[in-house]
């Protein structure tokens, strides 16, 4: 299960510095993923109908998971080319257009 992980990943602040959840949904989250408590438990300890708890449960996780699509987005697009990266590789493909056009007495004379 993944709600343990999820839950010790935000209480440690390890989601980033701008993540939160609200209070409620953090105590749904200790509730479930820290304390193995049942969604009924949780109920009747807040004095919320289940309907309710599992539907800020379901925001919670859906903003974690999104938070994570988000990092991973983020990561990937630092390791694409950018900017100088680009021009070198375009450089390169236009020199290798070039000397497919010469002859093998013409590249060896250069």
């Amino acid at each position: 299960d993944l709600v343990p992980s999820l839950a010790q990943l935000y209480f440690t602040s390890r989601m980033g510095p701008g993540f939160r959840l609200s209070s409620v949904q953090a105590a749904l989250l200790c509730g479930v993923g820290l304390q193995s408590k049942s969604v009924d438990d949780l109920s009747s300890e807040l004095g919320l109908p289940v309907n309710q708890v599992l539907a800020m449960f379901n925001k919670a996780v859906k903003k974690m998971s999104l938070s994570f699509h988000a990092l991973l987005a983020e990561e990937e697009g630092r390791k694409l080319l950018g900017g100088d990266a680009v021009a070198r590789a375009e450089s390169t493909a236009r020199r290798m257009r070039d000397v497919s056009g010469r002859t093998l007495d013409e590249d060896a004379a250069e």
